[in-house]
């Protein structure tokens, strides 16, 4: 219980901080691994809360938490890019997001998954975490186009019956 003096009637309670907390981005993978240009890619990861200055995947989850995952093309970043929109942690800090890599979108590509902030845990991304980019590589899609032969017109087939000996 607090005490307020009574020469103080006006005096409110100091607030804990909001977002003192500290979270961290673990368990990051993706399937199918390699990815292929063309298809469709699923990531996924936890979030825990940070225990002692230590992340790990078996520290408390955080359920009920928005996380972005953004996309970048090229080892510089400077390519295309796509953003997973907000994605909410389960029960067990898990989320699940999706992106679909174009034909040609083959080539290498760094991930950064966000977490904002909220009243309980201060904003963090994976990069902020471990001070680098989650580098993969999409690789080219399988040429299934079928061959295409192109006879040039004066070459001349042709097909004859054997005669009842076989020649």
């Amino acid at each position: 219980m607090l005490f307020v003096p009574p020469s103080m009637p006006f005096m409110v309670p100091e607030a804990e901080a909001a977002g003192d907390l500290i979270l961290c981005h673990v368990d990051i993978s993706w399937t199918p691994n390699p990815p292929t240009a063309g298809q469709t890619v699923t990531f996924t990861g936890k979030l825990v809360e940070e225990v002692n200055g230590t992340c790990s995947n078996s520290n408390p989850p955080l359920a009920g938490k928005e996380i972005s995952a953004h996309i970048t093309a090229g080892a510089d970043g400077q390519g295309s890019s796509w953003d997973s929109g907000l994605a909410v942690t389960n029960s067990a800090g898990v989320w699940t997001g999706a992106v679909t890599f174009d034909d040609d979108e083959d080539g290498n590509w760094r991930l950064n998954v966000f977490f904002g902030g909220d009243s309980t845990h201060a904003n963090r991304s994976s990069h902020d975490q471990t001070g680098s980019f989650i580098n993969f590589t999409v690789v080219a899609a399988a040429d299934t186009t079928p061959p295409v032969f192109t006879l040039p017109s004066s070459d001349l087939l042709t097909l004859s019956t054997p005669n009842a000996t076989g020649l």
